[in-house]
């Protein structure tokens, strides 16, 4: 399951990730005219995206390094082209870090990115997306299917948005735009993209507004099931959690086990609001706003009680 991991508030880990980035003839050039602080500043550690065969650097400089698999084209290059000659590079594997050159310069410098389960997306400082790496199922947003996308490619059905944030599942795709609109794209398997009951299956190939969601504060992607932070879409105040997608196990949290095409309000506790959530393979996770608790439900064997044996239909306080 795809995971990204905030770093830029923990000083030993940008020291660490500082040690590994390849850019050590850039900070030597800059120490040399009397730089060494703004060297140290341009390869500090911004933020770091996983995917399942990938981890993704973003420095301060807004350039973007990668190491681990090609087998897509994530590594920003095509196979034989332009790798670097190192005795490490096996089986289309990096197990060290490489800058993606496309976005050295300075009008493609990166705000933000985030990795799908083989895709990768990037938002450049002047708001333009740009994706790359596995797009079988349309999880790119590029308008058409392609197995491996070796270099950045702009998202043209995002090109007159402003992008707030993405969030990528498996083989799908979410952005939440500046003005909190929920906009979706890849496979639709089970209705997990909310679309509703014509989008059920098959492949949404452009980015598309997810209908019936109030103002989406943020968004998560299971590998079948949505969740998304939201206020209320009457009164435009206060924090709702919507679900959508497949719920074998009860992980939508609407009290039953049955699967929806378009998002759905989930019952929250009593004078509890969620402030963030997480979505599992059959299970998803909230942390509440002002008492710090953690909500979990679906699969029984992530609630943590020893004589609970049967899955949890509606948010229930991890003890």
């Amino acid at each position: 399951m795809p995971l990204s991991i905030y770093t830029n508030t923990n000083p030993e880990a940008l020291n660490l990730y500082r040690a590994i980035l390849p850019s050590n003839h850039m900070k030597k050039n800059m120490a040399n005219q009397g730089n060494r602080d703004d060297a140290d500043s341009a390869t500090a550690l911004n933020k770091v995206a996983c995917s399942q065969l990938n981890t993704v650097v973003l420095a301060n400089s807004g350039e973007i390094f990668i190491a681990g698999s090609n087998s897509y084209g994530q590594l920003g290059f095509k196979e034989g082209k332009n790798l670097p000659s190192k005795p490490e590079n096996k089986d289309s594997f990096l197990n060290f870090f490489h800058r993606i050159d496309f976005f050295s310069l300075e009008n493609r410098k990166v705000r933000t990115i985030s990795c799908g389960g083989e895709h990768i997306f990037a938002v450049t400082r002047n708001e333009i997306v740009f994706g790359w790496g596995r797009n079988d199922s349309g999880q790119l947003g590029l308008g058409y299917i392609i197995d491996q996308v070796y270099e950045p490619m702009l998202i043209r059905s995002v090109a007159d948005i402003t992008v707030g944030n993405i969030v990528c599942g498996d083989n799908y795709s979410a952005i939440v735009t500046s003005i909190n609109k929920l906009m979706v794209a890849g496979n639709l398997e089970g209705g997990k993209l909310g679309l509703g009951k014509a989008w059920q299956s098959g492949l949404m190939l452009n980015f598309m507004e997810v209908p019936k969601v109030g103002m989406v504060k943020s968004v998560c992607c299971g590998p079948n099931h949505m969740l998304a932070i939201c206020n209320s879409k009457k009164s435009n105040s206060g924090n709702s959690l919507y679900s959508w997608g497949r719920n074998w196990r009860g992980q939508l949290g609407l009290g039953n086990k049955n699967d929806q095409v378009v998002p759905r309000q989930i019952k929250m506790p009593k004078n509890e609001k969620f402030s963030k959530v997480a979505a599992g393979r059959d299970f998803s996770v909230a942390l509440t706003a002002k008492t710090n608790r953690v909500y979990v439900w679906g699969n029984y064997r992530y609630v943590c009680n020893s004589k609970n044996y049967m899955d949890q239909e509606s948010p229930t306080l991890l003890r």
